[in-house]
């Protein structure tokens, strides 16, 4: 009588997760996991563009002008995310790694001060260098 072992390695009983993994099987559930996971982080990142889009299309407020914001800088870092952001909807989150944004040190050349505005386009920044790391 044939043993397990005598058998191909294709005709063998699964012996559970650590021995497919040595055998380098992909189990459809952790790819379609690990797809969906890479989708939702995208997801995330075009939900936190389109916040961004939309609070930078809005008129600016008191504070806003207070902290260095201008309707022209508005208007011009508003189209910088718009960019991004419809790289990531026609293209895939597989250009996510190119987008190289330099927000930060716009704002900071602007003479941009803290508050509602700059916290939200860093947060775009740190989300965009984040996602790079995960596709």
């Amino acid at each position: 009588m044939a043993t397990e072992n005598d058998l191909p390695i294709a005709n063998r009983i699964d012996q559970g997760p650590s021995s497919a993994q040595h055998r380098g099987v992909i189990y459809p559930e952790k790819l379609q996991q690990d797809i969906l996971g890479s989708l939702g982080d995208v997801m995330d990142l075009l939900a936190i563009l389109d916040e961004a889009v939309a609070a930078l299309k809005a008129p600016l407020g008191e504070d806003d002008r207070s902290q260095g914001w201008t309707g022209d800088l508005g208007r011009e870092v508003q189209e910088e995310i718009s960019i991004s952001r419809s790289v990531l909807r026609r293209h895939g989150s597989g250009l996510v790694r190119y987008l190289r944004p330099c927000l930060d040190e716009w704002m900071e050349g602007e003479g941009i001060r803290p508050g509602r505005l700059q916290h939200l386009v860093s947060g775009v920044q740190r989300r965009c260098v984040d996602a790079h790391s995960t596709v």
